[in-house]
């Protein structure tokens, strides 16, 4: 037997178990958003920091690398201004090392 021969023949039946049919996605649409939040705070919880906390004081600290290279760059700037010739190196050679046996013949 299909569903099709299980339905009512009357319009106001048809009516209400159309009524009933969105109350109860309404309710199904209300938990399933439930248990998505619910999800999200568990992952939230779980790959949150937990015990490394920072205090807000002393996010300055991890900032002196950017102000050492900022610093940096403003002397490189200041001696690249003060000297218009370029400074030439000589290019140099590397001698090939002699293959050597790790292994001695006996």
């Amino acid at each position: 037997m299909t569903k099709a021969a299980q339905l009512p023949d009357d319009v106001d039946a048809l009516k209400a178990l159309l009524t009933e049919q969105y109350e109860r996605n309404n309710q199904l649409e209300v938990k399933v958003l439930t248990l998505q939040e619910q999800l999200n705070l568990a992952i939230a919880r779980r790959y949150a920091a937990s015990s490394e906390k920072i205090p807000a004081d002393q996010f300055r600290l991890f900032d002196e690398a950017e102000v050492d290279d900022e610093t940096e760059n403003n002397d490189v700037l200041l001696l690249l201004n003060e000297e218009d010739d370029p400074t030439l190196v000589a290019t140099h050679t590397h001698k090939k090392r002699p293959d050597v046996n790790p292994y001695p013949t006996v």
